[in-house]
């Protein structure tokens, strides 16, 4: 992306270990990478592992000591004053954002929604639909966001479809072997993700596979629930909660432990756990949300009804019988090399700003 650009970008929380956290946290050292001048303004907390990967040349992380939107607005303004920008971008297009939107400069702003922005969504603000269109441009990572974008929320500016990436593309991963099968799951641990049904799911698993574990890595508000969940269907003793992990560091031994893996979310953006899993030739069943049909391919056979918890036992079943489980395994990690690889979604995002830039001239 040339000429260099001075960017300002919002990311309100990048407190927890989540997949919209680690697409802010892996573009802004890709935009950074291609030469551009990047202030990352995020309320008072970041996790340990986002900050040690935002020290490079070029990043400036500036903390707001309060992180309401007002706050983050008033400090905006004072980044804005002290050296101007050529864009603005928001990640989410929630509170935030519209509190800026109401006092903005003449700097143009864009959104980066990481949802499927689908009315199911339902922390979305409800003045959304009428303030969506004071955006400049809009960044969405799978197609049926962009969808939703021009047909819910009537959006009628420049929809860029941003292939979510990795920082690089990792080696392929082979599952260690270990006694029993081995289910693993990469999840925030919050309602969006279904995890209830994954649990549903896997207690029928069980009574075709009796051995088989359950992994589930991540962290998150639901945990006690779920915990819960699986005394109540007596399936505690053959489910791990594993916590979280050090998410660049701590992936490729995540990756190998277990045989398959699966994400039952009920809506996804485009799932930073299924691109880590594809691009090391993991093989992934997953309920056939919006992100999981982009990330796989529209044909991939192990994508379930969402929600539809014997389906998902079926296919979690043939995974452990091994069958097609490299072929398929192959084919994800292909998709990610053609599809989701960082100079492409770098080329993207370029022209997303080239696009922006040129309808409305620089401050």
């Amino acid at each position: 992306m040339k000429p260099a650009l001075e960017l300002i970008w919002v990311v309100p929380s990048l407190a927890s270990l989540g997949g919209s956290e680690y697409a802010a946290v892996t573009f802004a050292r890709l935009v950074v990478g291609a030469g551009h001048g990047l202030r990352l303004l995020t309320g008072p907390e970041v996790h340990p592992a986002w900050r040690a990967l935002l020290q490079v040349e070029g990043l400036s992380l500036v903390q707001d000591a309060h992180g309401s939107p007002a706050a983050m607005a008033d400090a905006l303004a004072c980044l804005l004053a002290a050296r101007s920008a050529d864009l603005i971008q928001f990640m989410p297009i929630e509170a935030h954002c519209l509190a800026w939107l109401d006092q903005r400069t003449v700097v143009p702003v864009i959104g980066w929604e990481p949802t499927d922005l689908s009315p199911r969504c339902w922390w979305l603000p409800n003045t959304l639909q009428q303030r969506l269109h004071e955006l400049d441009g809009l960044l969405v990572l799978n197609p049926d966001a962009a969808i939703h974008a021009h047909e819910h929320y009537a959006y009628r500016g420049r929809v860029s479809v941003l292939a979510n990436t990795l920082l690089s593309a990792p080696a392929k991963v082979s599952a260690l072997r270990e006694p029993g099968q081995v289910v693993g799951c990469i999840s925030r641990l919050s309602a969006e993700k279904g995890l209830e049904f994954l649990l549903a799911a896997f207690a029928l698993l069980l009574e075709r596979c009796p051995r088989a574990r359950l992994r589930l890595w991540g962290e998150g508000e639901d945990r006690g629930r779920l915990e819960n969940l699986a005394r109540m269907l007596g399936i505690e003793a053959s489910v791990d909660f594993a916590g979280g992990f050090e998410p660049f560091g701590g992936i490729d031994e995540v990756a190998a432990s277990a045989d398959v893996f699966v994400l039952s979310s009920l809506f996804e953006g485009a799932p930073v756990a299924l691109l880590e899993l594809a691009a090391r030739g993991r093989p992934l069943v997953a309920s056939a949300t919006s992100g999981a049909r982009w990330v796989c391919g529209q044909a991939y056979p192990w994508l379930t009804a969402v929600g539809d918890t014997r389906a998902m036992a079926d296919a979690l079943a043939d995974a452990l019988s091994g069958q097609g489980r490299t072929i398929l395994g192959g084919q994800l990690r292909q998709r990610f090399e053609q599809q989701f690889a960082p100079a492409r979604a770098l080329a993207t995002l370029s022209a997303a700003y080239a696009s922006v830039l040129a309808a409305r001239p620089r401050a």
